[in-house]
């Protein structure tokens, strides 16, 4: 999806928005949380990238962005792991794209649903760019339709089924022994529960 850049609001943004990135300044790849950008536009999930290389500082000065997502549900021995990958093309001849990023929820917190469930229901996705500082880079505009409405539905049916003794760090490390972050966007697990949105 192409974003388009709105970073001429930059200067002119919400103070909600320095609050959810001082909020997660260590953080390092991609934090959803609900903020308002601007006073025109209200409260909504936004998708921070913090990123504290140069690769930002780069990407900040492009006109547009054509950031792509895929996100699932994947059910582990230790229980479910809710995942998002970001990632840019191009693509190169073993199917690696420019830029890949996995990002990992844990589906049995009812804050993370909440999340999902507000984010389907928007018609764009706000994506702001941290670089060190932290310090706002730019912000990016995306109309998107990704599975982020079917995502929460499967995490609120993994959540209402019940884990007892769910331990997320547990399904954490048995997701990433079991699942390769490349095959995983190129949809080489048939056993996934939910994979939806943009493949290579």
């Amino acid at each position: 999806m192409i974003g388009r850049n709105i970073s001429v609001i930059v200067g002119q943004h919400h103070s909600e928005l320095d609050q959810a990135i001082w909020h997660h300044r260590g953080r390092n790849g991609f934090v959803l949380d609900v903020a308002s950008i601007h006073e025109s536009i209200g409260q909504e999930v936004i998708a921070m990238w913090f990123d504290r290389t140069s690769f930002l500082e780069t990407l900040s000065g492009c006109e547009a962005i054509d950031l792509r997502i895929r996100c699932g549900l994947a059910l582990t021995q230790a229980g479910p792991i809710a995942f998002i990958l970001w990632w840019l093309p191009p693509v190169d001849e073993q199917g690696v794209p420019y830029f890949l990023r996995e990002h990992v929820l844990n589906p049995m917190n009812e804050g993370n649903r909440q999340v999902l469930r507000r984010l389907g229901g928007q018609k764009c996705l706000h994506v702001a760019l941290v670089g060190s500082g932290p310090r706002l880079l730019g912000l990016h505009e995306f109309k998107h339709d990704h599975g982020f409405f079917d995502l929460y539905s499967y995490a609120q049916a993994a959540a209402e089924k019940g884990w007892p003794g769910y331990n997320f760090d547990l399904a954490h490390s048995a997701f990433e022994e079991s699942f390769n972050v490349g095959d995983l966007l190129h949809g080489r697990y048939p056993e996934l529960s939910l994979l939806a949105g943009e493949a290579p």
